[in-house]
């Protein structure tokens, strides 16, 4: 596998973590694990992999990012031709659509 920072693969939803746990509500000691609330997200994500580092390192990045506990439950692959400036998925305004186009359950 090789190594590549996450800060060169581009998000389409950018997500930011807070560099201290303890903001997070992440408890100090055993003693405080029955008093933190839990919650689970789901989130979806739409990864553009310009640097073609492949499907099995980017669930690999994502598992691995600090203060959560990620895991990739699905992933879906789509070929989105030549990439240029006016790629629907590089505008704002088109990106919701063609995403939907894209993974359309249909």
């Amino acid at each position: 596998m090789k190594t590549v920072e996450l800060e060169n693969i581009y998000i389409g939803t950018i997500l930011t973590f807070c560099e201290n746990a303890a903001e997070l509500g992440c408890p100090k000691d055993k003693t405080e694990t029955e008093k933190v609330q839990m919650k689970a997200y789901k989130i979806e994500l739409l990864v553009l992999d310009f640097e073609s580092v492949g499907q099995e390192d980017i669930v690999t990045l994502i598992e691995q990012i600090k203060y959560i506990h990620a895991s990739v439950m699905n992933i879906q692959e789509k070929d989105i031709g030549n990439w240029h400036d006016d790629h629907p998925l590089n505008k704002t305004n088109t990106q919701k659509e063609e995403y939907s186009r894209l993974f359309s359950l249909s």
